[in-house]
């Protein structure tokens, strides 16, 4: 049936963007972070970077930051601006998670 992934994934063409986090780095807000991703999936993308790195002082959650930039946002955050927005059938969706924390 057209539409079924009933293969291995190495079988499929993904389109990746490890441009969000370099597109993200001019931002100067957390939602200008998310924007970013946002667009990257909107486009079409399907395998995203999230660079996660330790909570900011006082707080509990790891946060997003693109590689060149100092803005952070809320790991969940992130993820949810993610989530939403997903077309339907959007299968398969790759988080590359490269993480920057101590423990």
């Amino acid at each position: 049936a057209r539409g079924a992934l009933d293969l291995p994934i190495s079988n499929y063409f993904i389109y990746t963007a490890s441009g969000v986090a370099d597109a993200a780095a001019s931002t100067r807000s957390a939602a200008d972070i998310a924007a970013a991703y946002k667009t990257a999936i909107w486009e079409g993308c399907r395998c995203v970077d999230l660079h996660v790195h330790e909570p900011r002082p006082g707080e509990a959650e790891p946060v997003v930051r693109p590689r060149t930039s100092s803005v952070t946002a809320p790991l969940r955050y992130i993820l949810m601006a993610i989530l939403g927005a997903l077309p339907q059938g959007h299968l398969p969706l790759i988080l590359h998670v490269e993480h920057h924390l101590d423990g």
